[in-house]
C-alpha cells in the first residue's frame, strides 16, 4: 500500500496541520492523540459510532514512535519550552471508514 497523513484546515483558514492536542496529568499519549483526531473529526452531531470503534483500533496499538523531543516554537524562552511526541499510526485499507474532509481534512501521499 502507499502510505498517507493527515492534515486539517486550522480556523480561520490559516493553513493546515497535524491533529494536536495538550495531554492531560497521566493520560496516555495514544488516549491524548485519539481525543485530538475525534476532536477534529467530530461534527455538533458526534460521531458515527463504527468512526469511533475504527478509531478506538488505530490507537490501540500505541503506534510507533518517530520522533520526541523539543519544537522549535515561537512560544518558547529561556525557561519554557514546547516538547512533542510524534507518532506513526497504520490504518490498513480495510479500517479506512473515516476521511476527516467533513472537518476540513484531507489525505496526502507521504
Amino acid at each position: 500500500g502507499r502510505a498517507e497523513y493527515q492534515l486539517f484546515l486550522l480556523p480561520n483558514e490559516a493553513g493546515l496541520a497535524l491533529p494536536t492536542n495538550m495531554a492531560n496529568d497521566n493520560e496516555p499519549i495514544s488516549e491524548t492523540l485519539r481525543r485530538a483526531f475525534i476532536k477534529k473529526l467530530s461534527s455538533n452531531e458526534g460521531l458515527p459510532p463504527e468512526t469511533e470503534e475504527v478509531i478506538d483500533l488505530v490507537f490501540a496499538s500505541g503506534g510507533n514512535v518517530v520522533y520526541q523531543g523539543y519544537v522549535d516554537d515561537a512560544r518558547n524562552t529561556d525557561h519554557a519550552w514546547l516538547e512533542t511526541i510524534v507518532r506513526v499510526y497504520f490504518i490498513s485499507h480495510e479500517l479506512e471508514v473515516f476521511d476527516g474532509q467533513a472537518a476540513g481534512g484531507q489525505w496526502y501521499d507521504v
